[in-house]
């Protein structure tokens, strides 16, 4: 029989028909099937293991069964399959274990190996849990495995109305640690066309512009058009995009981002611009630090450059206090309402700090 996982105290397996005894004590325990409003007939357990054997010739995953390794008993199923959630495929952590067995970690502890299995294996981005909204014990479940309600639904079956909730997790890519870095008064989180009309204000702000250098965003569906620009970016892995927002406002007050990654000489370019008025309270060099801290740490960058206006000293100084070192200048490198600037470049190697 087939090894799949193994955890601290089980080992999960594929199942065969030797197991159908072992499946009918979980699947025909009418308390153990409650969320499921009927314990199953013979015909119903064996079309579920067929179901399995099949998802495991398919998928190359189904649920597993779960198997203590020092008596070798059937605990109980736990594993991944794909479930259809209104119309959309999602893979699913499932977990089903004998009664006997409940109230003991099992289930956690095999789930936590489900979805590292998902994401580290089977390289899947995100895995969810399906679960009755009266089945508390597997939600309890799901929140320890690291998963937050998505959404809910309401599933027809067994003649009746159920509803559930869609619990989930996404694997952590470095865009998704970026949008969770945290700082003293403000924190980031990825970017959002909802956030458009608070970018624009500053997006199409002719002050910012004067030390930003770029185009003026005219109208708010431009501004749109451009998050949606960096939001595919992102998603292409060229660049890595936040907003930035306030604490205790939840105001969205500036965008940071890296770009430009050269990963032959394992570098890339730092930027922020923030709304007028956030300018001179400190949030620019809170925002550094911590672009700093995940280029640094997270991406194990060698090298972060900035580029500035010549005249833009408030950003010149936020990149001072982060350990940057001005390395040159450029002459006319900006062109901004007729007139010609040059550029600082300012740069900080890992080692230098």
């Amino acid at each position: 029989m087939k090894k799949i996982i193994e955890t601290q105290r089980t080992y999960l397996r594929e199942m065969t028909q030797n197991d159908y005894a072992d499946l009918c004590e979980i699947l025909q325990d009418s308390e153990t099937m409650y969320a499921y409003e009927h314990a199953f007939s013979d015909e119903e357990v064996q079309n579920w293991l067929d179901w399995q054997l099949n998802n495991y010739e398919k998928h190359g995953f189904g649920l597993w069964a779960v198997i203590d390794k020092d008596t070798e008993e059937f605990i109980g199923q736990v594993g991944l399959t794909v479930q259809k959630v209104e119309d959309k495929e999602e893979l699913e952590i499932g977990y089903l274990l004998k009664r006997k067995h409940w109230h003991k970690g099992y289930a956690l502890e095999a789930a936590k190996a489900c979805k590292e299995y998902a994401f580290n294996t089977l390289n899947k981005d995100k895995v969810v849990s399906i679960i009755r909204d009266n089945n508390y014990p597997s939600q309890h479940v799901a929140e320890r495995v690291g998963m937050k309600i998505e959404g809910q639904f309401t599933k027809h079956y067994y003649n009746m109305d159920m509803p559930h909730y869609v619990y989930s997790i996404e694997k952590d890519t470095n865009a998704s640690i970026f949008h969770k870095m945290t700082g003293e008064n403000i924190y980031f989180k990825a970017l959002e066309i909802k956030d458009a009309e608070k970018v624009h204000k500053y997006a199409s702000d002719k002050d910012v512009k004067r030390f930003i250098g770029w185009r003026l965003m005219a109208a708010l569906e431009e501004t749109r058009e451009h998050i949606e620009k960096m939001i595919k970016n992102e998603n292409e892995g060229t660049s890595i995009y936040a907003s930035v927002v306030l604490k205790g406002t939840e105001e969205v007050i500036g965008t940071a981002m890296l770009f430009k990654f050269d990963k032959e000489a394992s570098k890339a370019e730092v930027g922020y611009v923030f709304d007028k008025d956030c300018w001179g309270k400190g949030y620019g060099t809170e925002t550094v630090a911590l672009m700093s801290s995940f280029a640094f740490e997270t991406l194990k960058l060698h090298k972060l450059y900035g580029n500035v206006v010549d005249t833009n000293l408030g950003s010149a100084r936020v990149l001072e206090k982060n350990g940057f070192v001005l390395e040159g200048r450029f002459k006319d490198h900006y062109f901004i309402e007729g007139k010609y600037y040059d550029g600082l470049y300012f740069g900080r190697i890992e080692s230098e700090e």
